[in-house]
């Protein structure tokens, strides 16, 4: 199949990879909204939803590695260096996703996107810097007409919830939330370089893909177990830990505690997601699908094309791509009308689309 594509495509082989990990991804993010909705979007933390992404991609390509590895054993390098670079974007991405649901809760979605979309241009330098990547002048007009596209579609999509709970949770200022976007954008940016670097190692883009959500559910773990058992370990003491009334036996008492209640609710983060997956079944499974093509598209566009081409078109369909979901299929066609979204969301695609096509004819 891939050798099929390769002589129809030639050298933008890469880039109808892009196109194609594009849209799944944009169904990925169609589907997350849809999961969320039927799950109770008030009833799961959102660091649930972002430990049960790694939690599907890990079991989708462990799967993939396994057919594969029984019609044709795949050849690992025995080096060190490449698996380090592989474990390192696992925490690079673990990291974007935290920065991305702290700054959620100080800034809307709106600011919030135009700022992490940074990551597009910081992922352009990187490639031309350190990969050697050339642009010639059509490359450069597509991937500009694709940034255009791309900041007035976060433009329009204002999440008025977000905003109402971030004037409520806003207790660190809109700048705290803004470095956060920041931080998102350019811990991203590492784990697409790092990737590059895994792929141009000798990592197989399935395994590659493995990796960037195995190495991810650690730190994302953690991330939903912390909390809670720091929660519960305040209603045990009667005490508060602080400077002013610190002493030995507090701290002893709090490390105690702290470390019963971390074994007691050791499980407790996966129950929180097989809770999600029991409740919905059907669309996490047609979720992995999307992921299994998204992903393994994404990484592989990655392994032989430029990352700096492949970055803007991904993360361009990613954007539009829901939007147009919400339109074609939950039929929101009339209410974007009324906003005055609906013609925004058909010229962004347009844009995208001439964008890539441009990108296409570059050499």
């Amino acid at each position: 199949m891939i050798d099929y594509l390769t002589n129809l495509f030639g050298t933008n082989t890469y880039v109808f990879f892009a196109v194609a990990a594009g849209f799944c991804a944009g169904v990925v993010v169609y589907l997350m909204y849809a999961v969320k909705e039927q799950a109770g979007n008030e009833k799961y933390s959102p660091k649930v939803y972002a430990l049960l992404v790694p939690i599907i991609g890990t079991i989708v390509f462990t799967l993939i590695i396994a057919v594969q590895a029984v019609n044709t054993p795949l050849t690992l390098p025995k080096s060190f260096l490449p698996w380090l670079y592989l474990s390192c974007t696992g925490v690079f991405f673990a990291l974007t996703n935290l920065a991305i649901y702290t700054a959620f809760q100080h800034i809307n979605l709106s600011i919030f996107a135009v700022i992490f979309r940074l990551n597009i241009v910081l992922v352009l330098i990187v490639g031309i810097l350190k990969f050697d990547e050339k642009l010639d002048i059509y490359k450069a007009i597509g991937i500009t007409i694709i940034l255009i596209a791309v900041i007035m579609m976060v433009f329009e999509r204002k999440d008025k919830r977000i905003l109402e709970e971030s004037k409520d949770r806003g207790k660190v200022p809109i700048v705290a939330g803004g470095l956060y976007a920041l931080g998102a954008a350019v811990a991203v940016t590492f784990a697409v370089a790092l990737n590059k670097l895994a792929l141009n190692n000798g990592i197989h883009p399935f395994v590659a893909s493995w990796g960037n959500y195995f190495f991810q559910l650690p730190f994302l773990y953690l991330a939903v177990l912390l909390p809670k058992v720091f929660d519960v370990t305040k209603q045990n003491l009667s005490e508060t830990f602080t400077l002013k009334s610190f002493t030995l036996s507090m701290l002893t008492s709090w490390i105690k505690y702290f470390l019963r209640n971390g074994l007691i609710y050791a499980s407790w983060p996966l129950t929180q997601v097989f809770e999600v997956i029991k409740l919905c079944t059907k669309l996490i499974i047609i979720w992995a699908v999307f992921i299994a093509f998204g992903w393994g598209g994404y990484i592989y566009a990655f392994q032989i094309g430029n990352i700096s081409i492949v970055q803007p078109i991904f993360q361009g369909l990613q954007l539009i791509v829901p939007a147009l979901f919400g339109i074609l299929v939950l039929k929101e066609k009339d209410k974007l009308k009324e906003n005055g979204k609906l013609y925004t969301t058909l010229v962004c695609l347009v844009l995208t689309v001439g964008g890539i096509i441009l990108i296409s004819l570059g050499k």
